[in-house]
This record gives C-alpha cells, sequence and structure tokens, in this order.
C-alpha cells in the first residue's frame, strides 16, 4: 500500500477480474479510482488484500508398521499446503475400498492402541485437504502387521514307556518368531527346572531311556517376537520295568481235605500272574482251574490225588508280554483220616455180648475207644483200654443200657483225633406191669381213662374190650378210642358203653412175652336234669319278693351253681334263691351229682325284672331313725333330691342320690332325731316333685 500502480491492462469497469493468479501475486492489495462529472481528481476506494493459497503437498509418507498383539501402533505423514486438514482411512481388503476410521482421526499422526490379531494386514492412509479445495490429496497406503503373542494349542502329554525305549514330548504353539526351550525336573512338577541343551525342537526325543529317568518331568518354554514367552505345562515320563520275580513259590507240606498255600513275589509294570500246574512232574504245565490270576494261589480241599502235583506262576507286565515262569514249588500230601465204617447201635438181652466195629483209613491211623454214661455230656476210655477197630462187651449188664460207645481214630493229620459216630447199647428186659387199671365211674357225654404202668424194653401196648361179659377183642384208633397202643386209654365220650370190661396186654422184645393186666369196669352214669322256676312273681318292686326254685332229677344229694347273667355267682349255693328288687336278671344254675361228680347242663333261664310302680317305698316304717327310700327309675346316672320335714314344717334332712339301677336305695340316718311323723318329698334334678310319703320314727 505504499505505492500504487494502474493493472495492466487497464480495467475500466466497477469490477475487477484477475486470472491466472500466481504465487508472485500473493499479498498484493488492490484498490478502485472513482472520478465523476463532478469529481474530475477522482477518489481513492479502500484496499483489498489478494492472499494466495498454496496447494496441498505430501512430503513425507507413512510407513508400514509392525507391532504385537496389545500394543499401540502409530503412523505420520508431513504435509506443506494453506489451511491444511487431515482425514485418516483404513482399508482391510487390500485397498479395494476405503473407510473413514471411527472415531475419525484429524491429525497428522495416527495412533492405534492395543492392536488385536483381527487388525493384522489392514491398511492405512490419509487424505490433505486445503481450505480453498475440498479434494483430499491421499498419502501412500502402509500396512500394519500384528504379531501374535506366543500360545500353546497342544501340551506335551504324559508318556509311558518301558526301560530301553524311546519316548518322545511335543507342544504345539502359534505366534510370530517362535523358539522353543525344553526343560526337565528330577523333583517332580514343581521343580527346580533345568535347560536340555540342544533341546530348542518343538518335540522333544528321548533316547533309550533308563529306570533312573522313572518320574522325571518336563516342560518347554516357548518364546517369539512378542513377548512374554509362555511354558507348558508338566509332563511325567513313567519308565516301566521289565517283570522279574524277586521271592519264588516255596514247597509245602498238607493234609488232605486242608488247605495249601504258594506265593511269588514279583516287581516291574503292570504286573499280571497265571498259575499252572503240573501232574507228570514238570513235564507238562496247564493253568489251574478255575483260573488264578493273583500273587497268591490258595488250594481248599485238598484231595489225595494231587499229592507231588507241582505249581508255578507265570509273570508278566506291560514290559513283558510273554511272561516269565517262576520256580516250581511241589505239593505233598498225607491222608486225613476218613472213617468208612460207624459202629451201630444194638439192642441184646442183660448177659448176651454184643461187638461195635469201626474202619477208617488215613496215614498213621491209630483207634482208641471210648464210652460216655451220661448221654454224651462227657466221655473216658474204656477200661481195659481198647486200641483195636472193634470193642467187645462179654456179659452186659442192665446198668450198662443207655451207655454210648465211640472210636477216636488219629494219624498224622488228625493228631486229636477224629470221633466216629455214637453208638447206643441197649440192654433188654422182660415186661412187668407195675400197676394196674382201675374201674372208673364215669358221666354220660364226658371222657373216661383207662392207664398201665409197666417196665422192661421195647414195650408194646394193646388195649382189649369186653362188652356185655362177652371175650376181649383188641380196640383201634376209632371214636371213641385213642391210645389204644400207649399204656393210656382215653374215651371220649363215654356214652353207650357202661358195663364194658377193658384190659391191657404188654409184651417186651426180644426179651419177654406177652403180660396181660387186670380188667377195669367201665360205669357210666347218667346226667341229672334240672329246671328253675320263679315261685309267684317275674316282675318285683321294694313291697313285692319272689323265690327261685330248681326241680332236679333223678333224687339225690347235689351242689348247686348259679349264675346271673351269665356270671357265676359264689355266695349262691342252696336249691333255691329268694329275691329281691336289688337282684334284677337273668338267671340259671347247674348241678353236680356229690356220690357220681356228674353235672347238669345249664337249667332253662328266669328273669327277674321290676315292676313298675309310682310308689315312694320306705322301709322299715316305723323306724328308729335309719330307714331305706326307693323309687321306680327307667334310667341310670339320674340325680335325685330327698327333702324330710318334721310335723312342724321344718326340714331336717336334704340330699341327692344318684340312680344305678330300677330302684336304687337312698339310705337315711335320722338316728338323733325325735319322735314324730315325718314327711318325705322326693324332687327331680329341675326340682319337680316326683313322690312324697311319711315315716314314723319312734
Amino acid at each position: 500500500g505504499t505505492t500504487w500502480n494502474n493493472v495492466v491492462p487497464a480495467v475500466t469497469t466497477a469490477t475487477l477480474t484477475i486470472t491466472g493468479v500466481t504465487a508472485g501475486m500473493n499479498n498484493n492489495q488492490y484498490r478502485c479510482v472513482v472520478a465523476g462529472t463532478c469529481t474530475a481528481v477522482g477518489i481513492n476506494s479502500s484496499a483489498a488484500t489478494l492472499t494466495i493459497n498454496t496447494p496441498a503437498s505430501i512430503s513425507s509418507q507413512p510407513s508400514n508398521t509392525t507391532v504385537c498383539v496389545g500394543n499401540n501402533a502409530n503412523f505420520s505423514i508431513t504435509a506443506s499446503g494453506s489451511g491444511l486438514t487431515y482425514n485418516w482411512q483404513v482399508s482391510t481388503d487390500g485397498g479395494i475400498t476405503w473407510n473413514n476410521l471411527s472415531p475419525v482421526v484429524v491429525t497428522s499422526t495416527l495412533t492405534l492402541t492395543a492392536v488385536t490379531a483381527g487388525m493384522n494386514n489392514n491398511q492405512y492412509r490419509c487424505g490433505v485437504t486445503i481450505s480453498c479445495n475440498p479434494t483430499a490429496v491421499n498419502s501412500n497406503p502402509a500396512t500394519l502387521t500384528v504379531n501374535n503373542l506366543p500360545a500353546i494349542s497342544t501340551q506335551p502329554a504324559n508318556t509311558a514307556v518301558c526301560s530301553g525305549a524311546n519316548a518322545t514330548f511335543c507342544v504345539t504353539a502359534s505366534g510370530a518368531g517362535l523358539t522353543y526351550q525344553w526343560q526337565v525336573s528330577t523333583a517332580g512338577c514343581s521343580g527346580p527346572w533345568t535347560n536340555l541343551a540342544g533341546e530348542t525342537a518343538s518335540c522333544l526325543n528321548l533316547n533309550a531311556v533308563s529306570a533312573g529317568m522313572n518320574n522325571n518331568s518336563y516342560q518347554c518354554i516357548v518364546s517369539g517376537t512378542c513377548t512374554p514367552s509362555v511354558t507348558t505345562g508338566c509332563a511325567t515320563l513313567t519308565v516301566n520295568s521289565p517283570a522279574a520275580i524277586t521271592v519264588q513259590p516255596v514247597s509245602t507240606s498238607g493234609c488232605t481235605g486242608g488247605s495249601a498255600t504258594f506265593s511269588v513275589t514279583g516287581t516291574g509294570a503292570g504286573l499280571t500272574y497265571n498259575w499252572q500246574v503240573s501232574t507228570d512232574g514238570g513235564a507238562t504245565w496247564t493253568n489251574v482251574s478255575p483260573v488264578v490270576t493273583t500273587a497268591t494261589l490258595t488250594l481248599t480241599g485238598v484231595t489225595a490225588a494231587m499229592n507231588n502235583n507241582q505249581y508255578r506262576c507265570v509273570v508278566a507286565g506291560t514290559c513283558t508280554a510273554v511272561g516269565i515262569n517262576s520256580s516250581a514249588a511241589t505239593l505233598t500230601l498225607s491222608n486225613t483220616i476218613s472213617i468208612s465204617t460207624q459202629p451201630v447201635s444194638a439192642g441184646v438181652c442183660a448177659g448176651t455180648s454184643v461187638t461195635f466195629t469201626v474202619a477208617a483209613t488215613g496215614t498213621g491211623l491209630a483207634y482208641n475207644w471210648q464210652v460216655s454214661t451220661n448221654g454224651g455230656t462227657s466221655w473216658s476210655d474204656v477200661s481195659p483200654a481198647n486200641t483195636t477197630n472193634t470193642h467187645t462187651i462179654a456179659s452186659p449188664t442192665v446198668a450198662m443200657s443207655g451207655n454210648q460207645y465211640r472210636c477216636v481214630a488219629s494219624g498224622s493229620c488228625n493228631p486229636s483225633g477224629v470221633n466216629s459216630s455214637v453208638a447206643t447199647l441197649t440192654v433188654n428186659t422182660s415186661v412187668t406191669l407195675t400197676s394196674q387199671p382201675v374201674d372208673i365211674i364215669g358221666c354220660t357225654g364226658s371222657a373216661a381213662v383207662f392207664s398201665v404202668t409197666a417196665t422192661g424194653s421195647s414195650i408194646t401196648y394193646q388195649w382189649q374190650v369186653s362188652v356185655s361179659g362177652g371175650p376181649f377183642v383188641d380196640l383201634t384208633n376209632a371214636t371213641p378210642y385213642t391210645g389204644v397202643t400207649t399204656n393210656t386209654l382215653s374215651i371220649n365220650p363215654a356214652t353207650g358203653l357202661n358195663g364194658n370190661r377193658y384190659r391191657l396186654n404188654a409184651s417186651g422184645a426180644p426179651c419177654g412175652g406177652i403180660i396181660t393186666s387186670n380188667s377195669a369196669l367201665l360205669d357210666v352214669k347218667a346226667l341229672p336234669v334240672i329246671v328253675l322256676t320263679a315261685a309267684s312273681y317275674n316282675n318285683i318292686n321294694p313291697y313285692i319278693r319272689t323265690t327261685l326254685y330248681t326241680t332236679v332229677s333223678p333224687t339225690g344229694n347235689y351242689t348247686y351253681q348259679w349264675f346271673r347273667n351269665g356270671v357265676l355267682v359264689p355266695s349262691l349255693t342252696a336249691d333255691r334263691f329268694s329275691v329281691s328288687v336289688d337282684d334284677f336278671g337273668v338267671y340259671d344254675v347247674i348241678v353236680t351229682d356229690v356220690n357220681t361228680g356228674c353235672s347238669s347242663k345249664k337249667s332253662n333261664t328266669a328273669k327277674i325284672d321290676f315292676a313298675a310302680s309310682n310308689q315312694l317305698f320306705i322301709y322299715p316304717n316305723p323306724s328308729s331313725g335309719s330307714f331305706q327310700v326307693r323309687y321306680l327309675s327307667y334310667t341310670n346316672g339320674v340325680v335325685r333330691t330327698l327333702n324330710i320335714y318334721d310335723s312342724k314344717g321344718s326340714r331336717v334332712y336334704t340330699k341327692e342320690y344318684k340312680t344305678t339301677g330300677p330302684y336304687t336305695p337312698m339310705d337315711v340316718n335320722l338316728d338323733n332325731a325325735a319322735s314324730d311323723v315325718y314327711l318325705v318329698e322326693l324332687l327331680d334334678v329341675k326340682g319337680k316333685r316326683l313322690a312324697t310319703g311319711k315315716v314314723v320314727i319312734k
């Protein structure tokens, strides 16, 4: 604005248009001199400045960047131009399409924080614009490479191999620039750990492992371009040893019927056992049956046929598939005592000899006879001692009857001996009757029993009957007879058998014939018949009494049992009973003949009940002060009140009573009352008068 020159070519219009402006024209000032008819010199307008903006230009492009997952990545550009603005874009398809970042980044530097694996190979560029030109100038694309951290996808696994074999542990991992370092621990998974020199591959190969490496633990440290490194889990090496026998089975001795045991001790992994037997001195071997797969073979119930059998165990394992044979052990057996013939019980007559015999087998066999005189509770050796297989008693006595005998057979396998069966000696005697049957007086319909007592051996019994003086014939167990072949004959009922005679035939084998008892008479008596009758009334009140009478046929000497409502009344023993109002009920009677003991059936029943009356009963009347009042009640448990007044109208007595029967007694005691005529009043529970009466007290 210091100096001013006319534009060239001159412009004389109200508008100045400049074309093809250049950077050299930046900050030029322009004004217009306006003149007119009246203003020849002209006047100057204000000055206006022309500013020339330079276009956008990128001098430094963004560079490809490589980072690890989770780290930050930076991209930058350097640009020039007037009023620059920036806008960063991303392409996830190799630059085919571009999208603004969200949120929009408008600085010359793009910072991506905590990049993820999903951003790998994304491309980034920046569009630069100036204020007078909205068309952006795009930078070159820059690629983001995202490297993953080391990660283990497959862990090394525990491995078991046999001693001398190879073992392999492998790891599968992902990540950039991976390297491996295998480590070993001899103290388990808790360490400490030592690097294995040269073992830097993903698989660790251990050749010809030894027993000393058993239970070693292995792990691998996996490192990569990105940190930190990762360590695998712990994998254990199991080195299995081949099967070996450290303790061999030992030959054993035993007895038939017993048990025998053979054992083997082995070492190695996954041991299995299989016992075998040889019955030909070891020439051939077969598995025992049933198969035994434990370290111990137990044979139970061994037999003589197993004597000199040999037994061995085939021990196999994880590393010994074929198996190794143990030494052979021999089973030597002695025979257990076995009794093949038992002594047999015997019965003889007194003085007749008897012999008991036993037969046995076994190693070192010996015999010893014993006797028990108390039913087998205790035993003692016979005297003199008998060590043969037979025992003879020359002249047995009756006192020896019931003695028991046995033989104890002992041997190498049974030093305490084996007892034979028990044989009982029965010394028989002839039959003797020590008591005879007696005559019986019985009752029609009842039972009769005849019995005898006999001594002797092996007694048999047979009862006989004689009817109307006829011959005696054997009885059978048919009604009315039971026990016809025992010492007691039961006859039930003894009806219609009056006058029969009975006797018993007893015999005893082998020492005697038949013994016949005396005969006994059966005298069957008829049962009495009784009729019960009420003398005058069946319905009574306190002033009316009645008597129950019995009539018995045939006439005789009888005892009486009275029953009231089916219950025996012990106090009633006479042939009649005077009944009062306190004795209501249904009566029947049984009579028994004193001479024969035969009892009747129950008599007919006689019922004594109350006679209805609305009278107030007072007695004794006159009295000396103690008397009884009764009034009919159809219901038990009813409360009534008794009032007594003297001749002046004064009440001298009042009391409540509860009914317990039709004519419940209401006892009154006025022993100290003056001689007078008294009014007796009876009220119900509501105070209503039921009845009145008078009593004279002397």
